[in-house]
C-alpha cells in the first residue's frame, strides 16, 4: 500500500515538473518575442526623434535667417526638411505597425 502511494506521489511530482518545464519554455519564448519587439520599438522611437530634430534644425535655419547669412541653398534646405518629414512619417507608420502587433 505504501509503495503504491510513494509511486503515485513520484509520478505526480514528475507530471508537475513537466508542466512547469513546458510553461517555463512557453513563457521564455513569449519573453524573447516581446524583447525583440521592445527593441524594435525603442529603435524606431529613437530614429523618429532624430528625424524630428533634424527637420526642426533645418526649419529653424530657414526661419531665423541662417540660410541667408551663411549663403546656403534655400531650396536644398527646404528639400531636406521635406525629406526628413517624410522619413518621420514612414518611421511613424512602422512604429504604429509594431505597436499594433503587440495586441
Amino acid at each position: 500500500m505504501f509503495e503504491m502511494i510513494n509511486t503515485i506521489i513520484a509520478l505526480l511530482a514528475v507530471v508537475i515538473s513537466l508542466v512547469a518545464l513546458i510553461r517555463t519554455r512557453k513563457v521564455s519564448e513569449q519573453q524573447k518575442v516581446l524583447t525583440t519587439q521592445a527593441n524594435r520599438i525603442s529603435a524606431l522611437t529613437t530614429l523618429l526623434s532624430e528625424y524630428k530634430n533634424r527637420a526642426n534644425l533645418f526649419e529653424t535655419a530657414l526661419n531665423d535667417g541662417t540660410v541667408e547669412r551663411e549663403n546656403l541653398n534655400r531650396i536644398g534646405m527646404e528639400n531636406a526638411v521635406e525629406e526628413y518629414q517624410e522619413k518621420q512619417y514612414q518611421t511613424l507608420e512602422q512604429l504604429e505597425k509594431e505597436l499594433s502587433g503587440l495586441k
